[in-house]
């Protein structure tokens, strides 16, 4: 499926973006931790998630078209230049054997496992209640370092370009503070776009941030957008090493292309930080995913991907 370079990258990267659709048509990023889950005879590639935080299931139950941008090469593996793209389709896998797999590389990327009477009760949740998502791969897209556009591998790219999408009900102006989420997505290294493209995968895109008026964000991509508007994501984060302190912002909202013009309306935004010390950021880790399960929402995503305890 693809070469030893690309392979490197997925090796080697610490963290990466998984673009999922949304109900209404546009597209969202999120960072996930590959972990160097996949294989390269079956052209998959996936990630490991905790049920607790089900979002992500959620969204992969109702459209399994998902990408997954390997993006940056911070603390990780390898210092290869290049922006890669797996898309495909996504499924849940809880068998003993992938689970297996994850519990034997964690520590290889994160750092070994927290342990103890203490740890064992409150990360129950988070290391134990958790999935493995595969990615039948169906194209990879390769950029270098300066956004120029490598032998596609697999399907090719569509031609077409995706149809502008019908105005929101309630406009297209930001509905959030538009100054403050650019100072917010300026303030972190990595800043990426997605939007749903003409064959119903998410594309993803590198950005950086010109301006931030009352009336939106002007981006400069790293490579040609299409023209007209639909409804986008906006993700920036950061992480340390091992992932111990990490900061993002995730923004839903209205995208137009005009003459070379980029401009992000943001309509919601979520943010999620954890500080840099590994005590404190398990602490809220195993906060969350226990929330998460208690909640009782991802068992029916897992049920509609076929997943299953093992």
């Amino acid at each position: 499926m693809w070469t030893d370079e690309v392979d490197e990258i997925l090796t080697g990267d610490l963290v990466a973006a998984l673009a999922c659709v949304t109900a209404a048509g546009g597209a969202v990023s999120a960072p996930v931790c590959p972990l160097g889950l996949h294989d390269r005879d079956q052209g998959r590639v996936g990630f490991t998630t905790s049920r607790g935080c089900g979002r992500k299931l959620d969204r992969i139950a109702a459209d399994n078209k998902v990408a997954l941008a390997f993006h940056t090469r911070t603390h990780g593996g390898t210092d290869r230049p290049g922006f890669v793209l797996a898309q495909g389709e996504a499924s849940v896998d809880t068998t003993t054997a992938s689970l297996a797999r994850v519990a034997a590389q964690a520590p290889l990327y994160l750092g070994p496992l927290a342990t103890g009477w203490f740890w064992d009760r409150w990360l129950r949740a988070y290391y134990q209640d958790r999935v493995v998502v595969w990615i039948q791969v169906r194209r990879v897209t390769v950029r270098a370092a300066d956004g120029t556009l490598r032998p596609v591998i697999g399907e090719p790219l569509t031609e077409a370009s995706p149809p502008v999408q019908r105005p929101p009900r309630n406009g297209t102006g930001p509905r959030v503070d538009a100054r403050r989420a650019g100072r917010r997505v300026a303030e972190q290294p990595n800043r990426l776009l997605t939007y749903r493209d003409a064959d119903g995968y998410p594309a993803v895109v590198p950005v950086d941030v010109l301006a931030a008026e009352s009336d939106g964000l002007t981006l400069r991509p790293d490579w040609p957008l299409p023209s007209g508007g639909r409804r986008a994501g906006l993700l920036a984060h950061g992480f340390g090493p091992q992932v111990v302190g990490l900061a993002q912002r995730q923004y839903t909202g209205w995208l137009g292309c005009d003459d070379h013009v980029v401009r992000d309306a943001p309509h919601t935004t979520r943010k999620l930080s954890l500080p840099p010390n590994r005590r404190l950021s398990l602490l809220v880790n195993g906060l969350v995913a226990r929330r998460g399960t208690t909640a009782g929402k991802t068992p029916a995503s897992m049920a509609v991907t076929g997943g299953a305890r093992p």
